[in-house]
């Protein structure tokens, strides 16, 4: 369930910010959030 959450917070931020930016937290975010799961 996290992974859907977590894709569909990416497409809100690539509308929001750009692609680059999304990306960028992404990479960021990523394993953090594979440590929770």
């Amino acid at each position: 369930m996290q992974q859907v959450y977590k894709f569909m917070g990416i497409f809100l931020t690539n509308v929001n910010i750009g692609r680059r930016d999304a990306i960028a937290y992404y990479l960021l975010l990523m394993p953090f959030d594979t440590q929770e799961d």
